[in-house]
């Protein structure tokens, strides 16, 4: 008898390591996500009030957070419009009864650009990189402000060479005068 429930836990024991590999090993099918999903990554909110540099890094991580919360294409707008609040709630109200539907994130996010990061803001943005200057920042917060704003003058910045240039001029004269004679050809 002994041997008999011996042999029966042994076979049960070699039945659940076999299924237990098996859910290891199996592909898992990932379900899509939903409002909650998206929510449980703490997206934050857009008023519509705010700078038009962080209207652009706000649809940018609420697009990175569409992804992770794995919302599928049809839903994402629908997920995302409840973070707009005032002013971007307003707008958004007035672009959803104007477009035909489905709305698309596409539609969405070319729609929020043109209100929020107008061609105007962008332009700004390049004039502000054409004037920038080192002046009393360190070199890191000039470094970080460059590369911040050279994406709006990528015809400045196109190679390594004229990005290092334009990244030397905009530094204190004394560190430019110190880097003359090392004839810099990348930006790195």
């Amino acid at each position: 008898m002994m041997r008999v429930l011996h042999g029966m836990m042994e076979s049960q024991h070699q039945q659940t390591e076999l299924l237990r590999q098996a859910l290891l090993t199996a592909p898992r099918e990932q379900r899509p996500g939903n409002v909650s999903d998206f929510r449980r990554l703490q997206p934050a909110t857009f008023s519509g009030i705010e700078k038009p540099l962080d209207a652009e890094q706000w649809l940018i991580d609420t697009t990175d957070l569409l992804k992770a919360a794995r919302i599928p294409d049809e839903n994402q707008v629908e997920v995302v419009k409840i973070q707009l609040k005032d002013v971007a709630r307003t707008w958004w109200l007035a672009e959803e009864a104007r477009l035909e539907r489905p709305i698309t994130w596409d539609q969405f996010s070319k729609g929020f650009y043109e209100r929020f990061f107008p061609a105007t803001a962008q332009k700004e943005m390049e004039e502000q990189f054409i004037r920038l200057q080192q002046l009393n920042r360190s070199v890191d917060e000039y470094a970080a402000e460059f590369l911040k704003l050279s994406r709006f003058a990528s015809y400045m910045v196109s190679d390594e060479e004229k990005r290092a240039s334009r990244f030397q001029q905009g530094l204190k004269m004394d560190i430019q005068m110190f880097l003359i004679p090392q004839q810099l050809k990348t930006y790195s």
